[in-house]
């Protein structure tokens, strides 16, 4: 009864298969997802050699996150100039597991990944998080919560960012969706109810650059 009511009230099985994957994922026993990887970095790598676009921005939520640090480094491996020399790419991390990868000691090809992009000062890469989210690593520098040294004279990378949530939503939808895991984990990728700068919906469509539209943002609380 207990597990029951634990499993409904926190989704416990779900994030345990969630990590189960990972730990098969990084011991390099789900080889069709390291494939897929390489083709869609294959994919961006040529794409962005003959793209129009303002920008390129690669999206990765919970695990997605994860894979998208992986597909952009191995883009990166095929055309070293990939974020300088072409239209400006970046990476966007929604409600992101990195550390639950990151900080497993057999994961080191995983930190190097991340150690590339975080130092890679033509990628322009947003980190946005929630406390309300359980399942991600909320308003932590996921690259060095990883284990990963970062020069600390140089600019932070990522950019953390506050989902807030609170602002996003009526106050009666807000009150309802913390008491629900699954949902607060979702959140970031669904409609809001109230514009603000952060929805995920404006980054991905607005006429607002990526680069520049967090400049004067903190990390800040929900």
């Amino acid at each position: 009864g207990l597990g029951y009511w634990l499993e409904r009230k926190l989704s416990l099985g779900w994030l345990l298969r969630t990590y189960a994957f990972v730990l098969e994922y990084s011991l390099g026993k789900v080889p069709e997802l390291s494939e897929r990887i390489d083709r869609l970095a294959q994919r961006i790598a040529g794409y962005v050699e003959a793209a129009d676009d303002d920008e390129i921005l690669v999206v990765g939520h919970s695990l997605g996150a994860n894979v998208a640090v992986s597909v952009l480094t191995r883009a990166l491996a095929i055309n070293a100039l990939l974020f300088r020399q072409y239209k400006p790419v970046g990476l966007l991390t929604l409600g992101g597991s990195i550390p639950l990868q990151g900080l497993l000691p057999w994961a080191r090809p995983f930190r190097d990944e991340l150690a590339q992009l975080a130092t890679n000062g033509d990628l322009a890469w947003v980190d946005i998080t929630a406390p309300q989210d359980i399942a991600s690593f909320a308003l932590l520098n996921p690259v060095t919560v990883s284990g990963v040294a970062l020069d600390e004279k140089a600019p932070q990378r990522p950019q953390v960012v506050s989902a807030r949530f609170r602002e996003l939503l009526s106050p009666e939808t807000y009150d309802a969706a913390t008491w629900n895991v699954f949902r607060m984990h979702f959140q970031y990728l669904m409609a809001s109810e109230r514009e603000a700068l952060h929805d995920y919906l404006s980054v991905t469509t607005d006429g607002f650059r990526f680069r520049d539209r967090f400049a004067e943002s903190q990390t800040g609380q929900d």
